[in-house]
């Protein structure tokens, strides 16, 4: 049996309740995210104790021509910043790693460009609540 359901909604703004999901996988979204800490606060809201968030993104990189093409606000994203903003927001056991994978999306003028990824982990303590963290 399946226990998976659809419900579109925004990033900062999940159509969830408090503590209604054990995980969220975020693949390729924080560099289109607007405020990537809103998400976490989001996220770290709809997790249940204990639950994990996983996020694949770029690493940074140079290609401008992502912003127009591809609607990207980021031209990738730093791992480290990314674990201060989920240590503000309350997450622990926040661990970041390279992928061995690359995403290779196609150039305007047809050539394709090979961008590094990572992978960041981190998990809502089990006696954390979204009220203690703003």
């Amino acid at each position: 049996r399946c226990n998976l359901e659809f419900r579109c909604g925004e990033i900062d703004d999940l159509p969830l309740a408090d503590g209604e999901v054990d995980a969220i996988l975020a693949g390729m979204v924080l560099h289109h995210a607007p405020d990537p800490t809103a998400f976490f606060r989001e996220a770290f809201r709809v997790l249940k104790p204990g639950g994990v968030l996983v996020a694949e993104d770029l690493l940074p990189h140079r290609e401008a021509w992502m912003r127009d093409t591809m609607a990207d606000l980021r031209l990738g994203m730093e791992p480290r910043d990314l674990t201060a903003r989920l240590t503000d927001v309350g997450f622990v056991d926040i661990i970041h790693e390279s992928v061995e994978d690359a995403y290779t999306p196609e150039h305007p003028d047809g050539a394709r460009v090979e961008l590094p990824l990572f992978l960041i982990r981190a998990r809502k303590g089990p006696s954390e609540s979204p009220e203690n963290h703003p």
